[in-house]
C-alpha cells in the first residue's frame, strides 16, 4: 500500500525544493496541493521537473490544483527479476496464441455467435472453447477456464510476436493466485507500475 505525505503550498517560495524527491522511497507518494489562485510558477516547476527527473512519476491536476509524486520502479528492480517476467511472458503469450486459434475455428464455423449492438454498433462475441469461456467487450477477449481458476485477458489484434499489452499481461499475472502469490516485485500504483515493467521487458 502506498503512503502518501501531503504538502499545502500558496506561494512559490513554499515549493519544496529537488531534494524532496531523492528522500522519496518506493511506495511513497508525495501530494502537492497548491492555492489556484496563487503563481502558475508552480505549474511550470512541476513540468521541469517530470523533463529532468525521469525516474520519477510527477502528474499534474488541474481540477484538484495538486501534484502527485512517487518514485517509478527501476530499471535495476525489473531486470533482476527478469527471468520471472520472461517465463510467465512466454506462457501468457502461448496460451493467448492457442485460445486465439481455437477462437478463430469457433466463430467461422459458428456465426451466429456474433451479434450487432444496436446502440454502439460494435461486434461482440462469446461462447466456449475447450475448457474455457470468452467474452469479447469491444477491444478485449477475457478467458475463463471452466475447470480451474485460471483467466487471461487478450487484445483483439493480439499476434504471437506483438508487444505485450500493460493492461492485459498485468492481469494475467494478478488474476491468476498460483503466479501472484510469487510475484517478485511490489506492485504500489498499479497500472503505472505494469506499465514501466512491461516497457522495460519488451526493449
Amino acid at each position: 500500500m502506498e503512503n502518501k505525505n501531503i504538502t499545502v503550498i500558496k506561494s512559490i517560495e513554499d515549493f519544496p525544493s529537488e531534494s524532496v524527491l531523492f528522500k522519496l522511497n518506493r511506495g511513497d507518494k508525495l501530494i502537492i496541493y497548491y492555492d489556484k489562485f496563487s503563481s502558475p510558477e508552480k505549474k511550470t516547476k512541476a513540468e521541469e521537473w517530470k523533463e529532468r527527473f525521469l525516474d520519477y512519476s510527477i502528474e499534474i491536476d488541474t481540477v484538484d490544483e495538486s501534484i502527485s509524486i512517487f518514485k517509478k520502479i527501476t530499471k535495476e528492480e525489473v531486470l533482476k527479476n527478469l527471468s520471472f517476467f520472461k517465463k510467465y511472458e512466454a506462457e501468457y503469450r502461448e496460451l493467448a496464441s492457442s485460445l486465439f486459434l481455437e477462437r478463430n475455428k469457433l466463430l467461422f464455423n459458428n456465426r451466429d455467435l456474433k451479434h450487432i449492438d444496436p446502440i454502439m454498433r460494435k461486434k461482440f462475441a462469446k461462447g466456449q472453447i475447450l475448457d474455457w469461456n470468452f467474452n469479447f467487450s469491444g477491444s478485449y477477449y477475457s478467458f475463463e477456464n471452466r475447470k480451474k481458476e485460471e483467466f487471461i485477458t487478450v487484445p483483439e489484434n493480439f499476434r504471437k510476436d506483438t508487444k505485450l499489452d500493460s493492461y492485459c499481461f498485468p492481469k494475467f499475472i494478478e488474476e491468476n493466485r498460483e503466479i501472484a502469490s510469487i510475484l517478485p516485485i511490489k506492485i504500489y500504483f498499479g497500472y503505472k507500475d505494469w506499465e514501466r515493467i512491461v516497457n522495460i521487458i519488451s526493449e
